[in-house]
């Protein structure tokens, strides 16, 4: 009984250490190769004049060392498959700049 619980607590131990290790470089990934900004900043389409001077004022400053303007588009649906009921959300972030991949609307 002695061999099967130390080989029990030695095989949650490395499990626990292989999750562990698995997933301690998604942060990384996540925040260092795929999000590439600091700040995300939507426009109020409600804003007045003087708000969307100020916001401009704002992205042209030293503070932000660079903006790109992207559209942004989140559609959320609710799909039933088997008797079940399930909700999926799609986002669509869409720039008119090359180097950061194109879209085609064919």
């Amino acid at each position: 009984m002695t061999i099967f619980g130390v080989a029990g607590t030695v095989a949650l131990l490395f499990g626990g250490l292989g999750i562990r290790s698995s997933i301690s470089g998604v942060v990384d990934r996540q925040f260092g190769d795929l999000i590439h900004y600091d700040m995300l900043v939507v426009e109020n389409s409600k804003a007045s004049e003087e708000e969307l001077d100020g916001l401009s004022d704002f992205l042209q400053s030293d503070q932000v060392r660079q903006s790109l303007p992207v559209a942004f588009e989140q559609i959320t649906e609710k799909i039933t498959s088997n008797d079940q009921e399930k909700t999926a959300s799609i986002s669509l972030y869409i720039t008119d700049r090359p180097e950061y991949g194109t879209f085609d609307r064919a």
